[in-house]
């Protein structure tokens, strides 16, 4: 079978137009020619409808759900609607043009970002142009290190610039000489009908995507995040319809967490760096309290009785406060078990012994809760477990 025409290449904003059933079977259309882009190249396959009349004189439409296309370069329509029309017969495809916007600006930002980081010794490896999720794969140029954030931040101020200046994206054929001449920051993967996406003299790359015809219809680019991955950089970024949505999404979301602190959202950063103190305040504070509490367990227990076991219980389910008893207590008389109150995890037991004696903390704690159930470990010094609690 002939190759599908592939009317977005000739007429990329055209957003309807009627082609021939070459092959059909039920919920698969192949086209003469089609205006829908198939996956491809990390960008997501287009989305609309065809229309047909059936032999009834109705008209049928079917959503088309997905795009593909065979080695051969044949782009099949994936229905939802088992109907099929005809062989022969006319169609009418209908895009879905809010798609395909957004196709565009995030495959015409990812070749404007790839340049920005192979300029600053960046190569790309891999790119995803997700349905929530745009992502290139960065490795370090031989003799590079892999790119700092302040090199991230500045590829993404020179990416805006190109967009605020409207530079003309054109699109072409070359022949295989041209390529020479041209620059490009990766090889073509075909040997003829190479088809290359030019920004002005910034990046000439070979690809056979859909693509917006000036950057300010990108609208804006936005890096999300920089985190390693297989031995170098996963960037992931928005650009273009996706970016307002996302923006009211954060103002909505930061206005939400500052509320309660009764703050606006600018000044929650400094409200929650008072929280963060605050907390840290607390637990030393805490932790003082506890080894002043653990202090008074201990100063009531019988003096120079060191190396007899205390057994103590102590009305807590904090484990912090039984080991600061249990490190007390041992200190006072040598060894100490302490056992708590019920809490999430059960029933805790802490075991400490001070000094060189001959118990071993975790051999009397395994011993103790060997008979009911429960878990822990530790060391011959000290050991700590949960014992569980059964229900009724």
């Amino acid at each position: 079978m002939v190759p599908t025409k592939r009317l977005y290449w000739e007429l990329p904003l055209l957003e309807a137009a009627t082609a021939t059933v070459l092959a059909a079977r039920p919920g698969r259309l192949v086209l003469d020619a089609t205006i829908l882009y198939p996956e491809g190249g990390g960008q997501l396959a287009d989305r609309g409808t065809v229309s047909w009349r059936a032999d009834d004189g109705e008209t049928v439409t079917s959503r088309i759900e997905d795009v593909q296309v065979s080695e051969e370069g044949v782009i099949e329509h994936h229905l939802i609607a088992p109907q099929i029309p005809a062989l022969g017969s006319a169609v009418t495809l209908t895009l879905d043009g809010r798609r395909r916007r957004v196709h565009r600006a995030q495959h015409s930002a990812q070749h404007l970002l790839s340049q920005a980081f192979f300029r600053r010794h960046g190569q790309t490896v891999s790119t995803r142009l997700g349905a929530d999720r745009c992502t290139i794969d960065l490795l370090a140029a031989d003799g590079h290190p892999l790119l700092s954030e302040a090199a991230i931040s500045a590829a993404e101020e020179e990416v805006n610039a190109l967009v605020l200046d409207d530079v003309p994206v054109v699109t072409r054929f070359v022949a295989p000489a041209e390529l020479a001449a041209l620059g490009l920051r990766k090889a073509p993967t075909v040997s003829e009908n190479i088809r290359i996406v030019s920004v002005a003299d910034y990046d000439h790359t070979p690809c056979g995507g859909t693509h917006v015809l000036s950057t300010a219809q990108v609208g804006y680019v936005h890096i999300a995040m920089v985190e390693r991955y297989k031995g170098g950089l996963r960037v992931s970024f928005h650009a273009g319809p996706r970016i307002p949505p996302l923006a009211r999404a954060s103002n909505e979301l930061l206005s939400e967490l500052a509320r309660p602190f009764s703050t606006a959202p600018d000044a929650l950063p400094a409200r929650m760096e008072k929280l963060r103190q605050a907390a840290k305040d607390a637990e030393a504070a805490k932790g003082a309290a506890y080894l002043a509490y653990a202090e008074l367990v201990a100063f009531g227990l019988p003096a120079g009785d060191r190396g007899a076991a205390r057994e103590l219980r102590v009305p807590s389910a904090d484990i912090a406060l039984l080991r600061a008893v249990a490190a007390a207590a041992a200190n006072r008389c040598g060894f100490a078990i302490v056992e708590g109150i019920a809490g999430d995890r059960g029933v805790p037991l802490v075991v400490h012994r001070s000094g060189n004696g001959n118990e071993n903390a975790n051999t009397e704690l395994r011993e103790r809760l060997s008979g009911r159930g429960g878990k822990g470990g530790g060391t011959a010094e000290r050991a700590e477990g949960w014992i569980p609690v059964v229900p009724g």
